[in-house]
Order: C-alpha cells, then structure tokens, then sequence
C-alpha cells in the first residue's frame, strides 16, 4: 500500500510539476529562485492530497484524479480548441475530453500509473533539453542614410491610459491635488498643454493605429493581430502603415523605439528603424527584479499560472455564480495582472539612454503606465499585490455577466472612486519619471532645443458604464470622459507654451503639427473642424460626439450615439 501511495504522489507531483516547469521556463523565469520554490512546495503538497485521495477513494475515483491530470495538460497545451464556441460548448469540451481520458485511465487500469509516470517524465525530460527561445528585446539597423544632425531632437512619449487633465475627476478624494500637480509640471516645463485633448478611441490599438496614419487610414485598418506565445495577453496587434515614422526618416531622423510586445511599431517599418527595444508587457519574467517579498511574488505567478486554465477560469465562474445567487462564500478576488510593471521598465530604459540623444535623433516610447493595474505609488514605490487592481471592478462585471441588460457595467461608483485614488498615485509616479528624463536633458544642455511630445492614447477608462460594441448603450458624460479624455502636451519651438482648453483630439493634432508646417499648430481653424467631426468609435454604430467637458457639464446627462 505505501508503495502504491507514493506512486500515486509521484504521478500527481510529476504531472502538476511538468506543467509549472514549463510555464516558468518559457518566461524565462528561474526555477531556483524563492518564489518559485515556494510554488513547487505548493505543488508538492497539492500532489500529496490528490496522491491520498487516488488511493484511498477507490478506483473510480483514482481514474478521475488521474483523468483530471491528463485533462489539465490537454487545457495548457490546447487551450482554443477546448474555450472554442460560447460558455457551453466550452464546458462541453471539457467533459468530452475528461470522459474520453477517463475511459482510457479505464482501459489501461494495470498500468495507468506507469504510463503517466513515463508520459510526465518524458515531458519534463524535454522540456528542459529542448532552448527556449529568449525573447527578442533590441534591434539595431544599419541605415543607408546618416541621421542630420542640423534637426532637434524629437522624444515622442504616449502614457497608456493617461486621462486629460480637465478629464481627471475632482469630486474624487486626490483628484483636484493630481489635476494641479501634473498641470503645473507641464506649464513649468514650457509645455502647450491641451486640457481637453481626446482620443477618437478607447482602445490602444485603433488610437495610436490611426494616430501614426496621419489621417491616411481609420484606427482599425491600420492594425493587424497576431497571436502571441503562451504568457503573454495572447493577440498582440501590428501597426501596418507609418506615415509618421515615414516622414521623419525621409526628414533625416534617425528613429529609435521603445515599445511592448502588445503593440509592434517597429516589425512593419523596419526599414526605417534604426533601434527598436521590446518590454514584454505580461511575461512573469519581469516580476523576478522587482523589489517585492517572495511570498507575494508566488501569489502573481500562481495568478498568472492558473490563468492558463480554461478549467480554472470555468470553476471560477462556477464559484461566483453561487456567490450571486446569495451563497454564503468569500469573495473570489485574489488574481492580480502586472503589465504596468513593463511600463516602469520601458521609461527607465528610456531614461537611462537619453546619454544617447543627439541632433537628428527621435525617441519614439509607448509606455504602459499609468495604466493598470495600480503598482507604484506616487514616489515609485511598489504597492502590496492587494492594491494591483485593474480598471474594472470584477464584482460589478460578474454581478452583470449574468443579467445581459446590464452587462455593460463596469464600476460602482465606490469601485471607481477606489481605482482612480490608486490612478493619481501612479500618474504621479509617471510625471516623477518625466521629470528625471527631463532633468538629464537639461543637464546635456538639450532641453530648450529639443521638441517632446507627451500624451495618452485614451482615457483612464474607469466608467461606470463602459463604452460597448453595439454602441447603443446610453453613457454618462462622465462615462465618456473616463474613457476618451487624453493627456496632450507638446514643447517644440513653433507652438506657444500655455494652457488650451480647447476641445481637440489627439488625432487632428498631430495630423495638423506634423502635417502642416512640421511642429507648429495651425491657427486656420482646421484642427478645431477635424476635431468637431471626430467620431468616438470603437464599434459597430455610428459613433458618438465628444462632450465639451468643464466645470458647468452635468457629469450625469447621457450621452446619445
């Protein structure tokens, strides 16, 4: 009997283990380090319960630990196939494929534990004699034509998920002392600062996809997806055309990037690059510098680990469903994400070559900060795991999952005032990297030539109610603010510094700055008419317009498409 019971934990040990190992090399992430220990200890205890209770539930119930192994590698290496199709052809993929394994397991009784002994040692064997490819993090190019070195320099920085500053809520605790902060650095810095800038969009991909095009081609023509490794978001988009990148190098610019895996500028003109630094945004890989205890790293690998399982997503919504229907049981809230900790990474390496920038050079960074989920505080300090939450409050959107009228809610305004107070922080965060960017170029005696672009790609996108694919959901003002409103600030010699509370987007401006007479701001009304006929579009219908926000809108007053 011990004998087969310490087969039994051999088999649970080596399925569960083959799986971690895995995951953790492919992220490039070391199996001896702390928190992964920790992991394994965890693992190895799992194994030692399901080891028990293969041996002593009786046979059937040896089967379905055994099945449910089995089940698990076929959910880690096959996970489209079986989530394929809505929520019940997910589930039934699911038991079809337990069933099957479980008849096998059957078939095979006098010697299912060796096979699975042979088949996980087998994987595990593999898994380390097989180079896992590191992921490629910089490209240099040799361009045919030299950078000229009578332009200025140009350092274009997009801060995901920046909101505008009239945008910024002040009714929210933090809100006004934020909106002043980031105001004055700007104004101080001898920046045009556009207080109710927006985006046309409020996804990533269609607003900076439609902002490099110049006006030559809609957001959503401009991007491609592609499928991405296991340990990232999963799609990652491609920008197809760069009318932006392709005037600055026929202008003599020598262009570097600073970008992450989820949006590629550089794969589709890559002529004309001639550096371009990739951050992954979600591999656990860039958890293992930060400085946070071991224990709390565990939780974040073991948060990103399970989120591979169709199986563990769909236990989950079991879980919260009987939460809703009034269960008695605790809250299932403890899976954390972590793409902001990229952002962090991307302006620190932007800041550590700005050493670097010379006449005729461009820095071109899209950071995901101060996008969440909320980790620094306004000093860059690392928030406990607890306060990494991301934009919308999973209580509010399971809640609604299930009550298709009202599927489209996002926030409570208790969760909502909760997210931004965290937002402030981080922004500040992001301003204080600015600051210190700023500082080395004053200290090279480049800050008074140089021309910088900062903005956002859309708003904080923290509504109550979010903007939806039918676009026929009614929004609040403020809802449209959250998710539209964008930071633009611009400090280049042809553009007067100071506050301009005009109504303009992102896109109409930098197809007029660039466009026009190269870095200035046209006074022919032209950006002022783009911007009245922009559409806030990321759906099927006709889009909305965009609120003239300020102090006398009735933040409540819906918003019709």
């Amino acid at each position: 009997m011990i004998k087969e019971l310490v087969l039994n934990i051999i088999v649970a040990l080596l399925a569960l283990s083959s799986l971690l190992i895995n995951f953790l090399k492919f992220n490039h992430y070391s199996l001896l380090a702390p928190e992964s220990l920790i992991f394994f200890g965890g693992i190895f205890a799992f194994s030692f319960f399901l080891g028990l209770l293969a041996q002593f539930g009786g046979k059937f119930v040896k089967f379905g630990v055994y099945s449910l192994l089995l089940t698990l590698l076929v959910d880690y290496q096959f996970p489209d196939f079986i989530q394929s199709g809505g929520a019940a052809s997910t589930v039934g993929h699911l038991v079809s494929v337990f069933g099957g394994l479980f008849i096998l397991a059957w078939v095979l009784h006098r010697a299912i534990s060796q096979v699975m002994v042979s088949v996980f040692a087998t994987i595990i064997f593999i898994t380390f004699i097989v180079p896992i490819e590191a992921p490629q993090s910089e490209i240099s190019t040799a361009l045919k034509e030299p950078a000229n070195t009578k332009l200025p320099p140009i350092i274009h920085i997009i801060l995901d998920e920046h909101i505008g500053i009239e945008g910024i809520p002040t009714a929210v605790k933090g809100g006004q002392v934020t909106k002043d902060l980031l105001k004055n650095f700007y104004l101080s810095q001898g920046f045009a600062l556009f207080g109710k800038a927006f985006s046309a969009h409020d996804a990533t991909r269609l607003s900076l996809g439609s902002m490099v095009a110049l006006g030559t081609a809609p957001g959503g023509e401009n991007v491609q997806s592609t499928n991405l490794k296991r340990g990232t978001w999963g799609t990652a988009y491609t920008i197809q055309e760069n009318p932006y990148f392709q005037f600055l190098r026929k202008s003599g610019y020598k262009l570097n990037i600073y970008q992450n895996d989820f949006l590629d500028f550089c794969g589709s003109s890559s002529e004309l690059i001639a550096r371009c630094v990739t951050t992954p945004c979600c591999s656990i890989g860039i958890l293992a510098k930060l400085p946070m205890t071991a224990i709390r790293k565990t939780r974040i690998q073991a948060s990103t680990f399970l989120e591979l399982f169709v199986t563990y997503k769909v236990i989950r919504k079991v879980y919260r469903f009987l939460d809703h229907i009034g269960m008695p049981i605790p809250y299932w809230d403890w899976e954390r994400q972590f793409a902001t900790i990229s952002g962090y990474n991307t302006l620190n390496r932007l800041k550590s070559d700005m050493s670097d920038v010379g006449k005729g050079q461009f820095y071109f960074t899209h950071a995901l900060i101060p996008h969440s989920p909320y980790v620094y505080d306004r000093k860059c300090n690392v928030n406990a795991p607890d306060l990494w939450l991301t934009r919308y409050s999973e209580q509010a959107i399971e809640i609604d999952r299930w009550r298709d009228e009202k599927k489209n809610i996002k926030n409570t305004s208790e969760s909502r005032a909760e997210r931004y107070s965290l937002f402030f922080e981080q922004a500040l965060c992001t301003q204080q990297f600015l600051g210190e960017i700023f500082g080395r170029l004053k200290a090279k005696g480049l800050f008074d030539d140089v021309i910088i672009i900062v903005h956002g790609d859309h708003g904080a996108r923290l509504p109550i109610i979010g903007p939806s694919n039918s676009n026929n959901v009614p929004l609040s003002a403020e809802d449209v603010i959250d998710s539209y409103s964008t930071l633009f600030a611009i400090k280049a010699p042809g553009i007067t510094p100071g506050y301009d509370t005009r109504l303009l987007s992102i896109q109409a401006l930098m197809e007029n700055i660039v466009k026009g007479d190269s870095w200035r701001l046209s006074n022919d009304g032209l950006v002022e008419k783009m911007s009245s006929e922009t559409r806030l579009k990321d759906s099927s219908g006709p889009g909305r317009k965009m609120v003239n926000f300020g102090k006398k809108l009735d933040l409540k007053s819906k918003i019709p498409d």
